[in-house]
């Protein structure tokens, strides 16, 4: 199916109050940019979203992925030496099960759609062109625009393939096993702002402390490295009950996106 077709069955669904993959919050984009505040935890069939819908102000559709029970195997194209599908495919070989959507980028990436397994979290370059995009805040995966094609397979939301979630609990294990490491954090003041920073991560309730982790650490990108960033920050989460897998995950895609707190991570 064309982007063109893909987006208006899409906008029909969306009318019908019918959303083309099941459970999914959509919210508009212009580009890879959402068209309102708020995003995150937009319905697809909010007053804004529906407002913007009438008023034509986007060109596609996004899923913010907290929330959604789905995870996102992200096959990119554009790195140096870098074949995600190629790479995927050596991983799960011929008998992999089939998601419930795929989605193909502009740049020859795609999205492989499956349901989250809830105890992995999302990785960064797992093999050569291959992430997993999990539920941390400010995570958002474009599904339908401009030169984007999304095919629904029929399938339901299913598990992803045992040679992928071994490789990821391995990686879990490694993380959880390796001790906190001492790093300079440079100049006293830099210092002294990690610091605050990760007092704010130590308050932070439950239900909070993973969003309280990303704006902290997109706080952090805006005066330090991530090494010095990491030592404070993950120290503070795993403190609070996260594990440092998560820690590190979240961290890495606050220093992805950039020193905005507000804006997501596109894909």
């Amino acid at each position: 199916m064309s982007s063109t077709l893909t987006h208006i069955a899409l906008e029909k669904a969306i009318e019908q109050r019918h959303p083309i993959l099941p459970g999914l919050r959509l919210h508009p984009v212009r580009g890879k940019r959402p068209c309102h505040s708020g995003w995150a935890n937009a319905s697809t069939v909010s007053p804004v979203g529906r407002a913007i819908l009438a008023r034509r102000e986007h060109d596609g559709w996004a899923c913010a992925l907290r929330g959604s029970g789905a995870i996102v195997i992200d096959l990119d194209l554009h790195h140096e030496n870098a074949d995600g599908p190629h790479s995927w495919k050596q991983l799960v070989g011929a008998d992999v099960p089939l998601p419930a959507a795929i989605g193909y980028t502009p740049g020859g990436g795609q999205h492989w759609w499956y349901r989250d397994p809830g105890d992995v979290g999302p990785h960064l370059g797992i093999l050569p062109g291959v992430d997993v995009c999990g539920p941390v805040p400010g995570t958002q995966v474009v599904v339908t625009g401009p030169d984007r094609v999304l095919v629904i397979t029929g399938t339901p939301f299913t598990r992803p393939p045992v040679a992928l979630l071994d490789l990821l609990h391995a990686r879990v294990a490694a993380a959880q096993s390796r001790p906190t490491t001492t790093v300079r954090l440079g100049d006293a003041a830099t210092g002294a702002r990690l610091r605050g920073l990760a007092k704010r991560v130590d308050e932070a309730v439950p239900g909070q402390r993973n969003t309280t982790l990303y704006w902290a650490a997109c706080r952090a990108a805006e005066f330090a490295p991530r090494e010095h960033a990491e030592a404070v920050l993950r120290a503070a989460a795993v403190r609070t009950g996260l594990t440092a897998l998560e820690a590190v995950s979240t961290i890495a895609s606050a220093y992805k996106t950039g020193a905005a707190a507000d804006a997501p991570r596109v894909r």
